[in-house]
């Protein structure tokens, strides 16, 4: 699912609400059925990957940035995963390859590297909710076509709900959500969101 909308419409809000970040918030919120309050909120956030608009680069391995020092993650597994996010020919390149050490804030990388280890480091865990805002920030259209296509396979363990502006992360979402103010004011398929009065203000039409 895409959540698109104007500027302070709540975005960021239901996006920290979904992951479990923020607590205090009327209503009701329900992960396969069952109420957040009878679940354990440790235990849930194990089962959610997330990348917000507050994630960056630390000071520390590539290898690290990707797995946060989660020794359990497979060797294998990650280097997978820098595959399919496109990270594989700037590791191969790294003096060090994945033990290459990065700055605060990735300042030594381009900023297109920083979003793939972000997203890199957002799924390597597998997790089954995926919770992401901008996902393809910075990134030229190929590398937005490969992470939207692996993002949204049907075949990955995880339900995908994400923030973003780019019409090619959403065209390949199941459904989008405009919002406006805090409140949804559209819900529907991209095709019909297309013909919204909403959709040329909301997405941005230049990364097309």
């Amino acid at each position: 699912m895409a959540v698109v909308g104007y500027n302070a419409s709540g975005k960021s809000t239901l996006m920290q609400i979904i992951s479990a970040v923020r607590r205090d918030f009327a209503g009701g919120l329900l992960y396969n059925g069952l109420p957040k309050q009878n679940l354990d909120l440790r235990s849930l956030r194990e089962h959610i990957g997330d990348l917000s608009s507050q994630e960056d680069i630390f000071k520390a391995s590539i290898l690290e940035n990707i797995t946060l020092g989660n020794s359990r993650i497979a060797l294998p597994h990650v280097l997978e995963i820098v595959e399919k996010v496109g990270l594989n020919e700037f590791v191969r390149e790294s003096a060090s390859g994945l033990d290459t050490a990065l700055l605060p804030s990735g300042i030594n990388i381009p900023r297109s590297t920083v979003t793939k280890i972000l997203v890199a480091r957002a799924v390597v865990g597998k997790p089954n909710l995926l919770v992401m805002e901008e996902p393809l920030a910075a990134l030229n259209f190929k590398d937005r076509l490969n992470i939207a296509h692996f993002l949204t396979d049907k075949t990955k363990p995880w339900t995908l709900v994400c923030v973003t502006e780019d019409p090619v992360l959403a065209a390949l979402c199941d459904r989008v959500l405009i919002m406006k103010e805090g409140e949804i004011i559209f819900d529907g398929p991209f095709e019909a969101a297309q013909k919204t009065k909403d959709f040329d203000k909301v997405f941005r039409s230049n990364l097309v």
